[in-house]
């Protein structure tokens, strides 16, 4: 009996830096090797505690899987089986509005629908 893969399997990484390379060349390097496995986890819907410094990429860790989502729906014959969501919906609180207005233009980068509040 064959299992669905899962994004904490090693083909679950290639997955996600694969959608991450189509979607984000201007990344040449990819993702940073710290935020693969949390990436994993955020896509498997596993509870995550990331703690980091200033510019140190947390952003990624909820813009990421949105961008994931919508690419294997765009393009399912690229990519394995894996569950995802068509309308996947993030939700950040930020203490300030600064804070607040740079995750927003980060996420118009990626051509992400914002509402701030």
């Amino acid at each position: 009996m064959s299992f669905p893969p899962r994004w904490t399997d090693s083909l679950g990484a290639n997955t996600l830096n694969q959608a991450v390379s189509r979607c984000v060349p201007k990344w040449t390097n990819g993702l940073h090797d710290y935020q693969v496995e949390p990436l994993q986890l955020v896509l498997n819907q596993e509870d995550l505690i990331f703690i980091s410094g200033t510019g140190c990429g947390k952003a990624a860790l909820f813009i990421i899987p949105l961008v994931v989502h919508r690419e294997i729906l765009a393009h399912p014959e690229l990519y394995p089986v894996f569950p995802v969501k068509k309308n996947a919906v993030v939700i950040v609180i930020t203490p300030t509005k600064g804070l607040a207005n740079s995750i927003v233009s980060i996420m118009r980068l990626s051509h992400i629908h914002t509402y701030q509040f």
